[in-house]
């Protein structure tokens, strides 16, 4: 027979939320193969807005 299909969690994650180590704990323990954390683009918590300038970097790094 072929190989297993394996499926994985995608969600958002906010500062009101499960903690991303506590969800991807819980996704692996449910036997999941990956957990993909989606980041809201127009963060509502002013501290989230570090992550605009670490895309940046990473957008000028890969050139």
């Amino acid at each position: 027979m072929g190989a297993a299909m394996k499926f994985g969690i995608s969600t958002f994650v906010t500062d009101d939320g499960i903690d991303p180590v506590s969800l991807a704990r819980a996704v692996e323990e449910l036997g999941f193969g990956q957990v993909a954390l989606l980041l809201p683009t127009k963060p509502l918590d002013e501290s989230l807005r570090l992550l605009d300038k670490l895309a940046a970097h990473v957008a000028d790094y890969r050139g």
